[in-house]
C-alpha cells in the first residue's frame, strides 16, 4: 500500500496469519501494535512513511528476513531490544531515518533506542544501510565480518543517499581527536568499493599510508573532502608502490586547502587506468596532476567525464603528450580557474614550432567558463610566458580535432578573441549542434567565412552579454548581389540573441537581390540588442517558413519587425508556421510593417504585447480616420487591429501596457480574425474605455478566459454603438467559462443591464468570477443574471469600496417566495468589502449546495450573510435577527469557513444547526469578530477550529446540544487541532462542562490557549482520559490560570492517574498565576514527553504535587534555550523556584 492514511493498522490482520510481505510505503501511520500477529512475515517496509516509534510488537515477527525504514525521517525511537530479537534478519535498511543510536555505556533502565550491540545478535545479517552520527557509539567487539553489501555513513547525516552501483560504500566523517578506529570501521575500509572521506585528515593519511601497502586494489570510488593537511593523495618519491588505483573508476576531491597535486613523484604503470570521471573543485593551491614527465606509462585511457572548478593556481591542465591518451573523454568541464593558460600545453614547443595535434575523438560536450586568463586551448611555452593580449591567436589552432563535438559552452572568457583557426581540421566541429556563448567580450565577429557552410548539424546558437559582436556569421563573398537566388546557412533551429549592443544588422538581411535562407529556423529571441532597428527586410521573409516562435524584447531603437522594401510586389506578407509572438518593451515600436499590405498569421496561436507605447496599430494604417469617443472629445486613434490582419486561429491574445491603446478592435475585420480566440487579457492599458462593442461578440464564441485589470478608464467590458446592427447585442458569451475584472475603478456594470436594448444574456459555462478594485460597482450579480450562472464553482470579490450586495433582488420581479441558488459554486470569498452588508437579499431560502470553502474577510458592516425580506412590505424591510447564518441559508456540504473582521452581533449560527447544513464542516477559522458571543452550537466533524481576537466571546460549543440525541454513552468528536487565541471573556472550556464525558476526543493531537485570560484551567480532571493523543499543548500568557489539570469539585477521581499517553511537546509561558501543573495528588504519567519549555511562571513551585513519571525527558528549555536539568522534574522547578528566590 502506498500514500494511503492508515490511523490505526487494523485488529482485522489477525486473519492474515500467513502472510509473508507487507509493504506500507509514503503512508500515515499511529497506532501499529497490532502488526505483532503477523508471525510469518518475512519482509516488512515502511519506506518514506511518518513511523515516529517503532512498535516493539515488531521484536515478535522473529521470521522476518527484511526490514526496510529506508527514509522514515521521522523515526525517533525504536525499543531496546527489538532488532536483537529479529534473528532472521538478512537485510537492515535505516538510510535516512533512525540515527539516535544509544551508547553502550548507558545503563539498560536508561535507554530509550537500541545499542549497535544489539546487530551482532543477528546472524544472518549480510545487508545494512546505516547512519551513526558518532563513531565512539560502534563497540569495539563488533565486527559485521559476514557483510556482503552495506552502505554505512559515519560521523554524519545525509538526508541525500548515493545512487551508484556499488555494492559496498562507506563514508566517514570523524572528528580530529580519534587516532584509532573501531575494528568493524577497519573492516570495511578494506572492504568497501565506495570510500568517502569528510574532513577526516588523520584517518585519511592512514588510509593512504595503507593504499601503500596495496590493500586498496579493488577500490572502484574515492571522494576527499575538507582534508586540509594533505598536500598530494599519492607520494612515490617516499615509497615505490604497485600501480596506484587500478581498479579506480571515480575520483572526487573537494575543498583541500592545501592539495598541490594528485601524485608526487613518478606513477608506477597502469596507475588510474580504470579512471572513468575525475571531478576536482575548490583546491586554491592545485598545481596539477602530476608533474610532466613523471608519469611513466600512465594513460588515462578510460575517462569520460573531467570536470575542473575553482583551481586558481592550475595553469595547464593536461600535459599535451597525454592529448591522444583522452579517447574516451567525452565531458570536459573547466570553471573558475584564475590562472588557466591552457587545457593542454606543450611545454618543449615554442611559437612558430610545430606542436602535436591534439585529437578528443569522442568528446561531446566542452564547457569552458571564467577563465580571465585563457587565450587559446593548446599554448606554446612562449604564449604562455607573453603578456601581450593584442595577440591574434583562436581559441581552437588547427592542431584541435574534435571529430564528434556536439555541444560547446564558452562563459566570460575575456581574452578570446576568435573561436576558429582560418584552417581548421576538415574532421572537426563538423557534428556540432550547440553553442552558447556568455560574455566574452573581446569577440567581434563569431563564425568566419570558412566555418560557415562547415556546421552542417549546427541547431542551437546563444549569445549573451558579448558587448563587441558586431557580427554573428560571416557571410561575405556568399551573397550574390545580382542574383535572386538564396544562400543556404547552417539547418539553426533555435537562435537567441541577448545583450549585443554593437550588433546593428542581422545577416539574413545582407544582399541587395539575393537573401539568406534559415529554412529550418523555428525559434527566434532579441534581447536588448540596442543598434537594430529592425529584425527582417520583406525579402529575408521568404527563407522563414519554418518559423514558429518570434520574440522580441528590450530592444531600445527597433521601429517595425519587417523593414518596407519598395521593390516588392506581393500584397500580403505571410509567416506560415508562426504559432507565437511576443513583443515586449518596445519604446520606438510603431508598427510591425508600414506598408500597406495585409499580415497573414494563418497559424498564429498565442499573440503578446506589451510595454510598446508608440505603437498605435499593430499594421500601419494609410491614414484612416477611426471615430472613437474619449471623455467629451472624439479622437482619430486608430484601433489596435485593423482590416490589413488576418489572425483565423488565434487563440491567447495579451494586451499589457500599451499606454496609448483606446481600440482594440477594427470594425471591419477580415472574416474568421480572432474567430478562435480562446483567452483575451488586457493589462495596463489607461487610455481604454472598453473592451469592445458588442458586434464583436458573434466572432468571440470560442472565448473561454476573460482578463481586464488595471484599466483606469474602463467604464463598460462590452459598449453597445447605436449605429451598428442591433442583432448583434442579443449575442451572449456561452463558451465564456473565467471572468476575472480587477482594478478597474471606472466600471459601473458588468452584464449589461443598464441598456435596455440587450435581450437576456446567458453565460451558461461560467465556473469562476474574480471581481477586485472595482470601486464603482455597487453590486455583482442581479437575480436574473445569476439564474443563468449555472455552471458558476468560484466566486471573489474583494475591494470594491461601494458593493454593499453581492447578488441584487431585481426591483422588477414580483415579490414571491423564491429559492435563490448558486447549485455549483464551491468557492465563495468575500475579501475587504467596507461596505457590504449581506450576500443577497431575498424572500425565500439561500441555497449553496456544493459550497465547499466560504471565507469572509475585513467586511466590517456585514452583520448577516443574507438578508431576508418581509414579503408583506414592498419596502423590503428587514427581519430583526442575531445569527450570521439564519435557517434560510443552506450549506450541506461547506467543509471550510473562515470569518475575520465582521460585525456579527450574537452567533454564527441559531442554538441549533439545520439539519441539513453545515454538518460536514471539518475546519472552522473566526478572527476579530469583537462582538462575537458565540460560536457554533455543536461539532459534528469539526477536525481544526481557530478562535483569535473575539473580545465578547463566552461560549465556543454549545455542549447541550453536541451530546442532545446521543443514542449511546459518548459521542466521538473528530477535533483535532484548536487554537484560542486573545479570548478576554471566556471563561470555561467546553469540554469540562461535559460532566458525564459523553464527548469523546480520539483524534485530538494539538492545543495552544494564549492570551486568555478569564481561564483558570484546562481541563478537569475527569475529562482528561478523553485525549489520549494529545501530542503539543501549548499555553501561553493566560494571567488568572492556575493549574492546567484541575481536580473536580464533586472529587470522584481521586486516586486515579492522569496520564498524557502521546504528549511529546508541551509549553508554558508567561503564567503569572500558575502553581502547578496539576494541584491534585494525582500520579501524573507523561511516557512520551520529550520537550518543556517553561518561561515567566513565577509561581510554580512544583510541577505536580503527586508522583510525577517523565522517563524521556531529560531538560526543561528556560528563555533564550538555556537547558537545566536535575535529578527529575519536581526537582528541577523545585531548583528553579529556589533560585529566583
Amino acid at each position: 500500500m502506498t500514500d494511503m492514511p492508515i490511523l490505526p493498522l487494523p485488529w482485522s490482520v489477525k486473519s492474515l496469519p500467513k502472510m509473508r510481505t507487507l509493504c506500507l510505503e509514503r503512508c500515515k501511520l499511529r497506532d501499529m501494535s497490532s502488526i505483532g500477529e503477523l508471525k510469518s512475515l518475512e519482509i516488512l517496509s515502511f519506506v518514506g512513511s511518518n513511523v515516529k516509534r517503532l512498535p516493539e510488537e515488531v521484536g515478535q515477527l522473529t521470521q522476518l528476513r527484511l526490514l526496510n525504514l529506508t527514509d522514515c525521517e521521522e523515526l525517533t525511537t525504536i525499543p531496546p531490544n527489538v532488532l536483537s530479537k529479529l534473528s532472521s534478519l538478512e537485510s537492515l535498511n535505516m538510510m535516512n531515518s533512525f540515527v539516535n543510536w544509544s551508547g553502550e555505556d548507558e545503563e539498560d533502565m536508561q535507554r530509550n533506542n537500541p545499542s549497535l550491540s544489539e546487530l551482532k545478535m543477528l546472524p544472518c545479517l549480510r545487508s545494512l544501510e546505516v547512519n551513526i552520527l558518532d563513531v565512539s557509539l560502534i563497540p569495539r567487539d563488533l565486527l559485521l565480518e559476514n557483510l556482503i553489501k552495506f552502505k554505512i555513513y559515519v560521523g554524519s547525516y545525509w538526508l541525500v543517499s548515493l545512487t551508484h552501483k556499488y555494492s559496498t560504500t562507506l563514508k566517514l566523517r570523524i572528528d580530529e581527536a580519534i587516532i584509532s578506529l573501531p575494528d568493524c570501521i577497519t573492516l570495511l575500509l578494506k572492504q568497501a568499493q565506495y570510500l568517502i572521506l569528510e574532513y577526516c585528515p588523520q584517518v585519511l593519511k592512514n588510509v593512504l599510508y595503507d593504499m601503500r601497502r596495496e590493500h586498496f586494489q579493488n577500490l572502484r570510488g574515492l571522494e576527499l573532502y575538507g582534508n586540509s593537511d594533505i598536500e598530494c593523495i599519492v607520494d612515490t618519491i617516499i615509497s615505490k608502490p604497485g600501480a596506484l588505483f587500478p581498479s579506480l573508476e571515480k575520483l572526487e576531491v573537494v575543498s583541500m586547502e592545501n592539495l598541490k597535486e594528485i601524485c608526487h613523484g613518478h606513477l608506477p604503470a597502469t596507475s588510474f587506468s580504470a579512471l572513468q570521471e575525475l571531478d576536482l573543485k575548490y583546491l586554491p593551491k592545485f598545481v596539477c596532476l602530476w608533474k610532466e614527465g613523471t608519469e611513466g606509462d600512465i594513460c588515462l585511457v578510460n575517462l569520460r567525464k573531467a570536470s575542473v572548478h575553482t583551481c586558481h593556481k592550475l595553469r595547464i591542465l593536461f600535459p599535451l603528450r597525454t592529448a591522444t591518451d583522452r579517447g574516451l573523454l567525452r565531458y570536459l568541464c573547466v570553471f573558475n580557474c584564475e590562472i588557466l593558460q591552457g587545457i593542454f600545453s606543450d611545454n618543449i614547443a615554442v611559437s612558430g614550432e610545430e606542436m602535436g595535434e591534439i585529437v578528443l575523438p569522442m568528446l561531446n560536450t566542452l564547457e569552458l567558463s571564467l577563465l580571465p586568463q585563457l587565450k587559446t586551448f593548446c599554448p606554446t611555452l612562449n604564449e604562455m610566458s607573453s603578456s601581450d593580449d593584442n595577440h591574434d591567436m583562436p581559441l581552437f589552432g588547427g592542431n584541435v580535432k574534435f571529430p564528434e563535438l556536439e555541444e560547446l559552452i564558452l562563459r566570460e572568457l575575456p581574452k578570446v578573441k576568435s573561436l576558429w583557426h582560418l584552417q581548421v581540421p576538415e574532421e572537426s566541429f563538423g557534428r556540432l549542434k550547440v553553442l552558447r556563448i556568455t560574455r566574452c567580450n573581446a569577440i567581434s565577429k563569431l563564425i568566419p567565412f570558412n566555418m560557415v557552410q562547415r556546421l552542417n548539424n549546427f541547431e542551437s546558437l546563444s549569445i549573451i552579454n558579448c558587448d563587441l559582436v558586431k557580427e554573428i556569421f560571416e557571410i561575405k563573398g556568399l551573397v550574390d548581389e545580382t542574383s535572386a537566388k538564396s544562400v543556404n546557412l547552417p539547418p539553426l533551429k533555435d537562435l537567441v540573441l541577448c545583450g549585443l549592443s554593437e550588433l546593428n544588422h542581422l545577416w539574413w538581411n545582407q544582399g541587395s537581390f539575393g537573401y539568406v535562407s534559415l529554412q529550418f529556423l523555428s525559434l527566434l529571441t532579441i534581447t536588448r540588442c540596442d543598434s537594430l532597428t529592425y529584425i527582417f527586410s520583406l525579402s529575408a521573409l521568404k527563407g522563414l517558413n519554418q518559423l514558429q516562435r518570434l520574440e522580441i524584447e528590450s530592444c531600445a531603437l527597433v521601429k517595425e519587425i519587417v523593414s518596407f522594401e519598395l521593390r516588392e510586389d506581393s500584397n500580403m506578407v505571410v509567416f506560415p508556421q508562426l504559432h507565437t509572438l511576443r513583443l515586449y518593451h518596445l519604446p520606438e515600436l510603431t508598427s510591425f510593417y508600414k506598408d500597406h499590405k495585409a499580415l497573414d498569421w494563418p497559424s498564429l496561436k498565442n499573440l503578446t504585447i506589451a510595454n510598446c507605447p508608440q505603437l498605435k496599430t499593430f499594421p500601419a494604417s494609410q491614414c484612416e480616420q477611426i471615430a472613437g469617443h474619449v471623455g467629451n472629445l472624439w479622437s482619430t486613434v486608430p484601433p489596435l487591429f485593423n482590416e490589413k490582419v488576418s489572425f483565423p486561429n488565434t487563440e491567447e491574445l495579451h494586451i499589457h501596457y500599451m499606454e496609448n491603446l483606446v481600440e482594440v478592435w477594427h470594425n471591419k475585420l477580415p472574416d474568421q480574425t480572432f474567430s478562435s480566440l480562446q483567452l483575451l487579457d488586457v493589462r495596463g492599458c489607461e487610455r481604454l474605455l472598453d473592451v469592445g462593442p458588442t458586434y464583436m461578440l458573434p466572432r468571440l464564441q470560442m472565448l473561454s478566459k476573460l482578463y481586464i485589470e488595471d484599466c483606469c478608464s474602463v467604464e463598460e467590458i462590452f459598449v453597445t454603438k447605436s449605429a451598428l446592427n442591433q442583432d448583434d447585442i442579443h449575442v451572449s458569451l456561452f463558451s465564456l467559462t473565467e471572468l476575472r475584472l480587477k482594478s478597474l475603478p471606472k466600471l459601473k456594470h458588468i452584464w449589461w443591464e443598464t441598456d435596455s436594448r440587450c435581450g437576456p444574456l446567458h453565460f451558461q459555462n461560467l465556473t469562476s468570477l474574480e471581481v477586485s478594485g472595482c470601486d464603482q460597482l455597487k453590486y455583482i450579480l442581479s437575480t436574473s443574471i445569476m439564474k443563468g450562472l449555472a455552471q458558476l464553482q468560484e466566486l471573489r470579490i474583494s475591494s470594491c469600496e461601494l458593493v454593499e450586495e453581492v447578488v441584487l433582488k431585481d426591483i422588477s420581479v414580483e415579490d414571491q417566495v423564491e429559492v435563490v441558488s448558486l447549485p455549483r459554486m464551491k468557492t465563495l470569498e468575500l475579501k475587504s468589502l467596507p461596505n457590504l452588508k449581506s450576500f443577497c437579499s431575498m424572500n425565500g431560502t439561500l441555497q449553496l449546495s456544493s459550497l465547499q470553502v466560504l471565507k469572509v474577510t475585513n467586511c466590517p458592516m456585514m452583520k448577516m450573510f443574507a438578508t431576508f425580506l418581509n414579503q408583506s412590505n414592498l419596502r423590503f424591510e428587514n427581519h430583526v435577527s442575531d445569527e450570521f447564518f439564519g435557517r434560510e441559508v443552506l450549506l450541506p456540504v461547506l467543509e471550510k469557513l473562515s470569518i475575520e473582521g465582521l460585525s456579527i452581533s450574537a452567533g454564527l449560527w441559531h442554538n441549533q444547526l439545520p439539519s441539513n447544513s453545515c454538518h460536514h464542516l471539518n475546519k472552522l477559522k473566526v478572527k476579530r469578530c469583537k462582538n462575537l458571543l458565540r460560536l457554533v452550537p455543536e461539532l459534528k466533524d469539526l477536525k481544526s477550529l481557530y478562535v483569535e481576537e473575539c473580545d465578547s466571546l463566552e461560549e465556543i460549543l454549545g455542549i447541550e446540544q453536541s451530546i442532545t440525541g446521543a443514542h449511546e454513552n459518548h459521542l466521538v468528536c473528530t477535533l483535532s487541532d484548536v487554537n484560542l487565541q486573545n479570548l478576554p471573556r471566556l471563561a470555561e472550556i467546553w469540554w469540562n462542562k461535559d460532566l458525564n464525558g459523553i464527548l469523546r476526543y480520539p483524534m485530538f493531537s494539538s492545543l495552544k490557549v494564549i492570551k486568555c485570560d478569564g481561564l483558570r484551567k484546562v481541563f478537569s480532571a475527569s475529562v482528561i482520559k478523553h485525549f489520549l493523543h494529545l501530542e503539543e499543548l501549548h499555553l501561553a500568557n493566560c494571567l488568572i490560570m492556575k493549574e492546567v489539570v484541575a481536580d473536580d469539585e464533586r472529587n470522584e477521581y481521586a486516586g486515579e492517574d492522569v496520564v498524557f499517553p502521546q504528549l511529546h511537546s508541551l509549553w508554558l509561558l508567561n503564567l503569572p498565576n500558575l502553581t502547578s501543573l496539576c494541584a491534585g495528588s494525582f500520579t501524573v504519567k507523561f511516557p512520551s514527553l520529550e520537550y518543556l519549555n517553561l518561561e515567566a511562571c513565577p509561581d510554580m513551585q512544583m510541577f505536580t504535587l503527586g508522583p510525577l513519571v517523565t522517563p524521556k525527558l531529560n531538560a526543561v528549555v528556560l528563555e533564550n534555550g538555556e537547558q537545566f536539568w536535575k535529578d527529575d522534574l519536581n526537582s528541577t522547578i523545585k531548583h528553579l523556584s529556589m533560585a529566583k528566590v
